[in-house]
């Protein structure tokens, strides 16, 4: 089996996530295609800063990078192939330099990583291997300081711009040799290689095998308690603690660890007396409110920079008192019709109910934050918008953190996972639209003038329905805690 980019960058995290990926491909969502299509522009822009490169073919590639490498004639070749043994790669930029050749490696992001370094060198490895001298490795990524000045392409030289990583070979080539090997080995197995149940399994996000490969570890985890070091948890499981119920010795926690403990060992909430003050200093009207952003790796309007935040929807509702029944909350929400710029009337659309209300409920600082940068896009009402919100503003999840201790929390406390926890029957499960990320998507392809009218009326609808339920969320939750603290 190939060992490719991605089984080897899969195999670093995890061997048996690398072994499960390639006999087990997942469907690729609409997430993933968004971001092969992003990265496909990106090279596209790429190519135009060499004018004189050769674009090689995908299939027969190899054959056709021989002869274009033979040929004294190319100095830049695009999509060149190239195999040794079960080492396979594709390079984007192969720039013929003194002495051998230059390997530059284009990504969406905007900034050099450690990850983007890790696979152009695996790229250049795998040359090497096939005789051809590199002399340099450089990383292409996305300039933010770029400002697009509108109805104009985009400036190639000025989108992109190309660091090189050259000085790091001797200390990266040789993890990437022997991250080769064990992509090898692990590929090569006729069984998915042993398992561990570590914080590899968790973090940045739980493994999509994680059910199918340990099952006993979907809960109960050192993993799954909130505010454990993850250092400290490291340092566990090489002791051999994994689960929560085996962590006997509770000198060195605190005590929200402990209570948290606490609770997933008896399956119980437990509500800090705290929470009540905590409720308490919601004042009525209060507006539950919720922002949606987008930033793109490529401008959308005359003045903005890749990747900055471009605030384009908003939802909220305005409860009267604590126990209001449903029927009687006023929804307000804003999402613009076309594709022009939504900062302002995103603001002017807003500012009237941050005025009326004595509180504003949000959850985590990202309605600040965001506000803060309208406001440094001196955006017309952003700065009255900023500052009724820092007058009024109350923070749901800190309350929620402060305060809840939830077995079925999982050590996460994003909304998704409050809501269904803290009120029966509620989930973002039936929505077209689930989560942020999804989001920025749909706004982008509603704006798009290639989407079909009927699509991106659809994708509209689908965008008011998230937002919505957001601040729906918000409310019902607060009401949730209320009841929960009430005496029995």
């Amino acid at each position: 089996m190939s060992v490719t980019k991605r089984a080897y960058k899969l195999a670093q995290r995890c061997p048996r996530l690398a072994w499960y990926s390639e006999r087990h491909r997942s469907p690729l969502d609409e997430t993933i295609r968004w971001r092969i299509d992003v990265g496909n522009r990106i090279g596209e822009y790429a190519r135009r800063r060499y004018p004189t490169g050769v674009l090689l073919p995908w299939r027969d590639g190899l054959e056709a990078t021989k002869e274009a490498i033979a040929d004294t004639s190319n100095s830049v070749l695009f999509e060149p192939s190239f195999q040794v043994g079960s080492l396979v790669t594709r390079a984007d930029v192969l720039e013929r330099v003194p002495g051998g050749w230059r390997l530059i490696e284009f990504k969406s992001g905007a900034s050099v990583k450690p990850d983007y370094e890790q696979e152009a060198f695996f790229q250049a490895y795998v040359m090497g291997l096939c005789g051809i001298p590199i002399e340099d490795v450089c990383i292409g990524f996305v300039n933010t300081a770029y400002r697009w000045p509108g109805d104009v392409d985009y400036d190639h030289n000025e989108l992109l711009q190309v660091e090189s990583v050259w000085a790091r070979k001797d200390k990266v080539m040789p993890k990437v040799d022997a991250g080769i090997r064990i992509a090898e080995a692990a590929l090569a197995s006729e069984e998915a290689p042993a398992k561990h149940l570590a914080r590899k399994c968790f973090r940045p996000d739980d493994c999509e095998f994680l059910e199918k490969c340990h099952p006993e570890g979907t809960s109960g985890t050192i993993f799954h308690i909130p505010d454990l070091n993850w250092r400290a948890a490291d340092k566990l499981v090489e002791s051999g603690i994994v689960f929560s119920a085996d962590l006997t010795d509770q000198s060195e926690l605190n005590e929200s660890t402990i209570r948290t403990l606490a609770a997933i060992r008896t399956g119980k909430p437990d509500y800090d007396p705290g929470l009540q003050v905590a409720l308490d200093q919601v004042k009525f009207p209060a507006l539950f409110l919720d922002f949606e952003t987008v930033g793109s790796a490529f401008p959308l309007f005359a003045g903005t920079r890749p990747y900055e935040d471009i605030q384009f929807q908003w939802s909220g509702h305005m409860v009267d008192y604590a126990a209001q029944p449903e029927s009687e909350w006023r929804h307000f929400e804003f999402l613009p019709e076309g594709a022009e710029d939504p900062r302002e009337d995103f603001c002017q659309t807003i500012l009237p109910l941050l005025r009326e209300a004595a509180t504003v409920v949000h959850y985590s600082p990202y309605e600040e934050r965001q506000l803060g940068a309208l406001n440094r896009a001196e955006i017309p009402g952003s700065q009255e918008c900023l500052d009724l919100l820092k007058a009024k503003q109350w923070d749901l999840m800190v309350a929620i953190k402060d305060n809840v201790f939830h077995p079925d929390f999982k050590g996460k406390t994003s909304i998704k996972v409050t809501l269904p926890t803290l009120v029966e029957g509620f989930s973002y499960d039936g929505l077209n639209i689930k989560d942020g990320q999804a989001a920025q998507i749909g706004y982008l392809r509603m704006i798009d003038s290639q989407t079909p009218p009927e699509i991106a009326a659809q994708t509209r609808e689908d965008l008011l329905a998230y937002c919505k339920l957001d601040t729906e969320a918000m409310v019902r939750i607060y009401q949730a805690l209320c009841l929960a603290i009430l005496p029995s």
